[in-house]
Formats: structure tokens, C-alpha cells, sequence
């Protein structure tokens, strides 16, 4: 694709995979997967890459994940994995986006990621914003479901001023979700931003 740098990761499923794409001069590389991850990596479900920003020497982890069709437990396996990989990474800003084949209000695993304060859920976040209701991302039935998503950690919250949904003629069922970033924070989280706001008038780590 022309004016982007195709991040080559796990592509080894039946109906698809995972892959990164970035920017031309974009300072982004591939990483390999840790013993968390690994199996999920080699079935083509997950993948991580980091973009550098700022000086350099802070980047930003993003993780990709697929979920398996019509298997919640084992969904919910390749999420729970993927929070207890990102845990490892330590204070710095994370996005977890995919197809997760589910929709996040039916994880369990999702939603104890949100009511940690941890987490944001991108699209819930941003719909509640101005009191809408997220949009589907799957239009494979009549009413369209949100199984594509995009979750933040706390530090890379405060980055996100907005989200969309695109459209594809070349996957007709599918909408990809597309976070709209601001400047990362180089240190504490700024309160001005509605992500941040919300995240703090909701459930807190007691």
C-alpha cells in the first residue's frame, strides 16, 4: 500500500489474522511475542508492534488481537492472556484492537478490565460522550453488532480525542474502529480530556 510499511506479524488462520500497518517513516517495529502470548501469536490471534513517539525513547505497544468464532472461552482466553501480557509492559501507553467476535459489554473479562479503571473502552467511552450509542462493526445481520473495538490503558487514554468507524467495500460485513490520537503524555494523565474524565466519574480500584 503506498505511503505505508506493512509490519509483517502472524498471519496463519483459517479465515484471516493479525497485522500491523504503519506510515512510511513511521519508527515502528514488530515484537516478538512472550510465553503469555506465544501460542495465541502462533495461531495467527495476536500480535504486538511498538511505534517510538516523542524523543524516541518512549513508544507506544499496540496489540492486536482475533478471536475465535462462535467460542467465547476461548475468546475470553486470548483476552484474558493478552491483559495479563500487557500488565507485564509496565506504565506505559497500550491499545488492545481487533476482531474480538464478541461484543465488549458481553466479556466478562472485558468488563473486569473497565470496572479496574485500567482500561477504557474507546467506542463505549466516546458514544457516551455525546450520549450516543456506541456503533456496530459487524453488519453480517439485520441489527449489526460491535465485535471490532478498541481498548486503552490509562496512560494512552488521555491521547485519544475521538473515534470512528470506516467503511470498506472490500469487506462488506466489517467496519473497522479507528482511534483518533492527540499528543502522548510524556508523564501523568491530563484531566481535560473526555476519556480521562470519564474514566475517573466511573468505578475506581478501592
Amino acid at each position: 500500500m503506498q505511503g505505508q510499511t506493512r509490519i509483517k506479524t502472524a498471519l496463519r488462520t483459517e479465515y484471516g489474522g493479525v497485522a500491523f500497518s504503519a506510515a512510511t517513516g513511521l519508527p515502528a517495529r514488530a515484537v516478538p511475542p512472550g510465553e503469555l502470548t506465544k501460542r495465541h501469536w502462533e495461531k495467527g490471534r495476536f500480535a504486538h508492534a511498538q511505534v517510538a513517539y516523542g524523543d524516541g525513547r518512549r513508544s507506544l505497544s499496540m496489540l492486536s488481537i482475533y478471536g475465535v468464532v462462535s467460542d467465547e472461552d476461548a475468546t475470553e482466553e486470548i483476552l484474558a492472556d493478552t491483559l495479563s501480557y500487557a500488565a507485564t509492559l509496565g506504565d506505559v501507553p497500550i491499545l488492545i484492537a481487533g476482531d474480538f467476535n464478541v461484543e465488549p459489554e458481553e466479556s466478562p473479562i472485558l468488563n473486569a478490565a473497565v470496572q479496574s479503571g485500567k482500561w477504557v473502552d474507546v467506542g463505549s467511552t466516546w458514544a457516551k460522550q455525546y450520549a450516543q450509542q456506541p456503533a456496530v462493526t459487524c453488519m453480517a445481520s439485520k441489527k449489526g453488532r460491535r465485535i471490532d473495538a478498541i481498548f486503552a490503558n490509562s496512560v494512552a487514554a488521555v491521547a485519544i480525542s475521538g473515534v470512528t468507524v470506516l467503511t470498506t467495500e472490500s469487506i462488506p460485513t466489517s467496519r473497522g474502529a479507528r482511534a483518533v490520537g492527540a499528543a502522548l503524555p510524556a508523564t501523568e494523565a491530563t484531566e481535560d480530556l473526555p476519556c480521562c474524565r470519564l474514566e475517573r466519574d466511573g468505578p475506581q480500584e478501592s
